[in-house]
């Protein structure tokens, strides 16, 4: 009778995994129920097993996977172990390491064979990390949709632990896209489920350090000091340099933020040197970056300036366009304060160029076209500033970015004001007051 009822579990086992398997390749290759089944199974059988509702007939399944064009090797125990061992291994320096080289070369042996396990949390366990590692490769080829659906499709059969890296998952892909909603949903679900598995001390620190930089999304600077710090000690405990240098500069990011000006200099200060040690150039221009960043929070433009100018430097040799955009406003935003008018347009003229020169970064970094034309238009003679500035209220309220509403609806209050347009000038500080409310969440008086 045991002997029975261990028989049915492993039947089980192979059932859910084929199905499973046959139902991802399926959706993966956008084929539907009622194609892939014409001439070999009813199109309720084909769901039957996709759902593990029926053991299948082996030559069914056979003539499935050949018109799938797709060959899936039954491993036993110990193959399976060993695999998926090899692949937490990869997993683990994955996260530490951050080398999407070194991710690129190893992943193709697990995605070219398509595996049968008998363990149906190591099927499930497999997919969850093929997952995180594509995330990690940034590999834009990847149809992350449809993955995310074949995943929800599993959630109520997934362990604790595997519930956890699923709501995780899930965070750092909605953080990738920058969609708020579903990422403080999904935070909220992983944080809440942690509370119910054991974690090895790394995969603290991951999730750590993915909370230091949700938090510091939503500035909340102390909750970002908090995680930081905690991850950072795991990192600096076991050498992992350049996780250390990430750490320090999220880190000294928040303490900028909470006028902690000494602890921000002595985290940034520290991340340099390490770079400088370890030769690691591509982290110049993000330090430089920041080292402005906290001369500008203390009134010194000068230095600030000095610094912006290095990080757009370093970030040009390193071809770290997208992130130059930032440093250039930051920049012009620095020359603004000193009223000088040619190195504002200068730099406006220089971010507006290379959006143009690149149709990628153009559509991705539309709001940069904004920013750039309403400081042009400010220092321009020809520029109808006006127009510029009700464009790019239109435009940031569209896209509910209310910090940017709030200064260029302020900006349009003044030129009125200037102008002794006073009903438009109210109009518009009122505008500018409405958005500073929105960006706390305050959607009533009451709530002040």
């Amino acid at each position: 009778m045991v002997q029975e009822v261990v028989f049915i579990k492993k039947q089980k086992a192979i059932l859910d995994n084929i199905g499973f398997n046959i139902k991802i390749e399926r959706k993966n290759q956008n084929i539907k129920q009622a194609a892939l089944a014409k001439g070999i199974c009813s199109i309720s059988y084909l769901s039957k097993i996709e759902n593990g509702k029926i053991l299948p007939n082996e030559d069914i399944v056979e003539l499935l996977l050949r018109r799938l064009n797709i060959e899936i090797i039954e491993v036993c125990s110990k193959e399976e172990d060993d695999i998926i061992s090899s692949l937490l291994e990869l997993y683990k320096e994955g996260l530490l390491y951050r080398n999407q080289n070194l991710i690129r070369k190893q992943l193709p042996k697990f995605i070219d064979i398509k595996f049968r396990f008998q363990e149906t949390d190591n099927l499930y366990l497999y997919h969850l990390l093929m997952f995180r590692l594509l995330l990690i490769t940034n590999d834009n080829s990847t149809d992350y949709e449809s993955k995310i659906i074949q995943l929800k499709s599993i959630e109520n059969k997934l362990s604790e632990k595997l519930k956890f890296i699923y709501y995780f998952n899930l965070a750092l892909y909605y953080y990738s896209l920058n969609d708020n909603p579903n990422l403080v949903s999904y935070f909220k679900k992983s944080l809440r489920q942690k509370e119910y598995v054991m974690l090895h001390e790394w995969e603290n620190a991951d999730f750590y350090n993915a909370l230091s930089l949700f938090y510091l999304k939503g500035r909340d600077y102390f909750n970002v000091v908090k995680y930081s710090s905690m991850a950072l000690e795991y990192y600096k405990d076991n050498h992992y340099f350049e996780r250390i240098i990430d750490g320090s500069i999220v880190l000294g990011i928040a303490q900028r933020n909470l006028l902690e000006f000494k602890n921000a200099e002595v985290n940034f200060s520290a991340a340099y040197k390490l770079t400088k040690r370890l030769n690691l150039s591509i982290y110049n221009g993000m330090i430089h970056h920041n080292f402005g960043a906290l001369y500008s929070a203390q009134g010194n433009c000068e230095e600030a300036i000095k610094n912006f100018e290095k990080s757009f430097s370093y970030k040009q040799e390193n071809s770290q366009l997208s992130t130059s955009f930032s440093t250039i406003l930051c920049i012009i935003r620095e020359y603004s304060k000193q009223g000088d008018s040619s190195n504002v347009l200068k730099w406006c003229n220089i971010g507006i160029d290379l959006l143009n020169d690149n149709c990628e970064l153009k559509t991705f970094f539309h709001s940069y076209f904004f920013h750039f034309n309403v400081y042009r238009a400010k220092y321009s003679a020809y520029a109808d500033y006006e127009i510029v500035l009700k464009k790019s209220v239109k435009y940031f309220k569209k896209i509910k970015d209310y910090r940017y509403v709030q200064k260029y609806s302020m900006m349009l209050g003044d030129y009125y004001r200037n102008q002794s347009k006073y009903k438009a000038a109210s109009l518009y500080y009122q505008y500018s007051s409405l958005s500073a409310l929105k960006q706390k969440k305050i959607t009533s008086v009451e709530d002040l």
